[in-house]
Parts: structure tokens; sequence; C-alpha cells
């Protein structure tokens, strides 16, 4: 099979692909059958990327030129000659090199030509633009809609969010809001909503580095960079990093936003498990060995989605195996100040004597979290790396949200906050657990945290988390699905619930919606598992 492509030509390579092949079955050239390379193989012989022929490919199976088919491959589909199916694939036959780029343009899209060469713009035989063929390779890697949809759940006024990813709502104070943004306008004037340096507003990072300094952390202003949110920190590390091929260790399950960064930048995703003490330490050494990390990344305290907390033996552990095997470590500490009993242990970052760890933190999960105000400690010359990247994405974070979380902080009033959120944290996740324990959930189990937002429930193996999703939109209640937290398939059925986000009688009511759901979704099963034992006919 021979397809001549035009890198000269301002037609895509893959349209040029998809032409070809086109033009070949057309003709008559590749008949009905014709089994064409795969992808991998018709992308070395073309030297193009393997996503080109995807893409290539793609279109063609949607003009039903080919067709795919398990243990044939990919062949040629049958094709009319007739003249309205001639249309429907492209209609010309000439192959794309040679051809000037407009005319062949015009031709991709179905436009018929006059005697001077001009397309006639016929409105009704223009084709819709074929976007989901133009997606790049890294953007084509995100795939799972769940956490999406759940969030556009959010919308419904009857919707009680369990799925939330936020502490109380509400118990912000807007009047200390209004007042101190009245003193920053007052005193920075027009400085208040000018750009600031990339790196952050230079007094915010001073109040950082004192806040971090009450978690054991020796960072200076200048060994501090403020950040969109911490999760735009991991985006950062992950493009300064990682490249395609790369492999990078989470703990099982983990958060799912950084299984998506990780794996749009072409990282091999390896899952530790983990137990109630976090990371288990004792398979780390072996597997270092094997695969090379370049990144591990850990939530030590309050891990989201399972609320574990690392011990301190293990922390120590991961620090000796990282300092060993010149791994670096991105240590994510979303939730280490929402500790509602037993004794805080240190960071990672205030236990490093090497300059291993990076650390991400943020104000989002504990105050003004439409802000997206968060922050990394790490080697200057890292973040001077980082500060370039930022620059590309958002040249800098939102001004005036600095000067209000650096005011706030200089006034006091932070640690004031924290503690009547602790306080109403902890309320809402005993009133949670007490619902919990008197709902009657049969075969399912979940964790008491010491901290942070969530619970992690086991269901029972006969349980498909699916369907009691389903349910439980349905009764109005939302859940994260606990699949989603592995970056392959999950060992064991889970889901994860906010405590912190709904009020203590949406709680109440919650609980007795998922109930609910959860006999209705056992009930159906058991309905279907009636002929399980039946004898089964040829699947075709």
């Amino acid at each position: 099979m021979e397809i001549r492509i035009d890198r000269e030509s301002t037609i895509p390579l893959y349209m040029q692909i998809y032409s070809g092949i086109r033009d070949m079955i057309i003709s008559g050239k590749m008949p009905a059958g014709y089994r064409l390379p795969p992808e991998r193989k018709l992308a070395e012989q073309l030297g193009v990327n393997r996503s080109t022929v995807i893409n290539a490919y793609r279109e063609l199976k949607s003009c039903g030129l080919i067709e795919s088919h398990v243990g044939r491959g990919t062949v040629a589909a049958i094709y009319s000659t007739g003249d309205g199916a001639g249309r429907a694939a492209g209609g010309r036959t000439e192959h794309m090199a040679g051809i000037g780029a407009g005319r062949a343009a015009g031709e991709m899209a179905g436009l018929p030509w006059d005697s001077t060469g001009t397309a006639q713009h016929d409105a009704s035989m223009i084709h819709p633009m074929p976007w989901d063929q133009l997606f790049s390779e890294s953007s084509l890697r995100m795939q799972d809609t769940t956490v999406r949809d759940l969030l556009k759940l959010s919308g419904r006024k009857d919707m009680i969010l369990f799925a939330a990813g936020v502490s109380v709502q509400d118990i912000d104070s807007l009047d200390d809001l209004q007042k101190i943004q009245a003193e920053v306008i007052k005193e920075h004037g027009h400085n208040a909503i000018k750009h600031v340096p990339s790196d952050g507003f230079y007094p915010l990072r001073e109040s950082i580095s004192k806040l971090t300094g009450s978690r054991g952390i020796n960072a200076s202003a200048q060994d501090i960079m403020v950040l969109s949110g911490s999760q735009q920190g991991l985006y950062l590390a992950a493009c300064a990093f990682i490249d395609p091929g790369d492999v990078v260790f989470v703990e099982e399950p983990t958060f799912f936003s950084a299984i998506h960064i990780f794996r749009a930048q072409g990282a091999r995703i390896i899952g530790i498990p983990s137990d109630r003490d976090g990371m288990r330490t004792d398979l780390l050494a072996a597997l270092l060995r094997r695969f090379r990390p370049k990144l591990i990344y850990t939530i030590p305290d309050f891990q989201n989605p399972s609320g574990a907390v690392m011990s301190i033996e293990r922390r120590q552990e991961l620090l000796s195996l990282a300092y060993r095997n010149q791994t670096i470590i991105l240590e994510d500490d979303a939730y280490g100040m929402l500790r509602y009993e037993g004794d805080s242990l240190p960071s990672l970052k205030a236990m490093d004597v090497h300059g291993n760890v990076l650390y991400f933190s943020t104000f989002s999960k504990l105050l003004f979290p439409g802000f997206r105000v968060g922050w990394i400690s790490g080697p200057q010359r890292v973040l001077h790396r980082l500060t370039i990247l930022k620059q590309m994405v958002d040249l800098h974070t939102s001004s005036l949200p600095q000067m209000i979380i650096d005011r706030f902080m200089k006034e006091g009033l932070l640690e004031e906050h924290l503690e009547k959120l602790i306080k109403e944290n902890r309320k809402r996740r005993d009133v949670m657990l007490e619902e919990l324990d008197a709902a009657g959930l049969e075969g399912t189990a979940w964790n008491k945290p010491e901290g942070g937002l969530y619970l992690w429930c086991r269901l029972p193996d006969w349980m498909q988390p699916s369907a009691l999703l389903s349910r439980s939109v349905s009764n109005g209640v939302s859940f994260v699905p606990g699949s989603v937290f592995y970056p392959g398939n999950a060992p064991a059925n889970h889901i994860r619930l906010n405590f912190t986000y709904p009020t203590p009688p949406e709680i109440r009511e919650g609980v007795k919606r998922l109930a609910a759901a959860y006999r209705e979704a056992r009930k159906e099963q058991k309905k279907y598992s009636v002929g399980d034992h039946a004898e089964l006919g040829p699947i075709l």
C-alpha cells in the first residue's frame, strides 16, 4: 500500500493519510476486505506519530470506509461506486500530494470546483469540523469523565453532595473579607489590581514562610512560590520533570487529578499499595530498583481518598529510599492542618535533609476556596524553572486574593478561622459516622479519619459501585466511586464520602438516601443473579 504525503503542505498529515486510503478504496485499488497495516506499523512506514495514523483511521471509520474486527484487524469496507456514496467520501480520487493546498482542503470538505479552480462554497455541502480527530495525543489520554459529570450535579438544588472536595461552606466570614479587602485597596490602591511577580506577592510568601514553620518546615520566602491552587503545582512539576515514558510512583489509591496530570504528560504510572499507615515502603526498595521512577507522589497526612496517615517509620524509610535512588518526592499536604484528634507528625519536607522533597499545599481546603491560592516550597533552582512555566500558563496568581490572604494571616484571623473550621468539621464527621452505623449497610465498612475531609467506604464484592451510584443520583445524593482513584484496575469496591460540605441535617438525609439506594441496588442485583448458574448458550 503506497501513500504519498507532502510534509510541506498545509493539509494535516492525518488528513493526507485519510485521503490517500480513501482514494484507493473508492477507485477499487483497495477492495473490500483488504487488510490495512496496524497503526504502529503504518506509522513507522510513513515516519509519523502513531496518533496521526489513529486519527486517520478514525476519520475513515466515521465515513464507513474501513472496519475493525477482533482477530482480523482493520479492513476496507464494502464501498458503493454510486455518485451519492462517492460524494460522501470526498468524490475525487487524486492523491493529496501534487495538488494545491487550497484545492485539496476544498475537496476534503466535499466542495465542487469551477473552471478557474475556485471552490464554490455551498453551505449544505460543508462537513462539520472533525474536532475529535484534531485533539492532541496528550489530551486524548484524559478520557474519564466521572468527576466532571459529578461536578455538574452540584447545580441540582435537590442533590446532597457527598462527592464534594471542600470544607464547610459558608463558614468564611464575609464581614472579615469585606473589611480586609477595603483595607488592602486603601493601602495598595491600584497596585491591588495590577500584575505581581510570577512567583507571587512577596509579603504573602513571607507569611507562608511563617505558616510552614508551624509545620516544622524551614523555608524562607525565596524558597516559596505562590500557585493558583496546589494542583497547578502538580501540573508544573509534571511539565518540568516528566518526559513520555518516565515512571511515576503513586499511592494506591490516590488523588484522581494527579493521575490525570501525570498521564497527560505521558508518564507510566505505577500504584504502590497502601494501608492505614500509608504507602507500603516495604515494597518500595525492589520496585525502585526495577522501575527507576523519576517521581514519587504522596499525600502523607489524611490521604485523599483513604484518610490514611503515613507513620513516622514509613516517612523515614521513604526519605531514605529517595536519597539512595536520587528520586524526587512530591509531597501534597492539602489536609495537614485539618487534624481533629491525635498528635501531628512532621511533614516529609520538615524531615528532608537533602532537598529531595517538593512540598505543595493550599488555602483552598482552609478558607476562600474560590480564590485558588496555593504554594510550593523547594530548591530555588527548581522554583526558577517552575516560575518560567507558570508565566506561560497564567502569568501569575490573581493579585487581590494574594493580598487579602496575606492580610488575613497578618491580622491573626487564620488561627481563629482554623479553630472554628476544625470544630465544625469534627462535628460533621461524627454525624456521618453515627448515621452510617445506624443505616444497616450490609457488608460495608468505613474508617474513622483523624483529619481531612473524607470517609473511605469498602463495599462488599457483590455490590457494583456503578449501579449504586446510578441509584444514589436518582435518589438525590452523590459520591465519588473508588475506581477513579486508581491508575489501573481497582482491587476492591470503594466509594469516597465527603462529610464537611453538607450540613448535619443534609448528612442525615443523605445517608438515608444512600441507604435506600444501597438496598435498591442490592435487590436488583439479587434479581439478576438468580440465573447465574443457568447453562449459557454460545456468545456471539
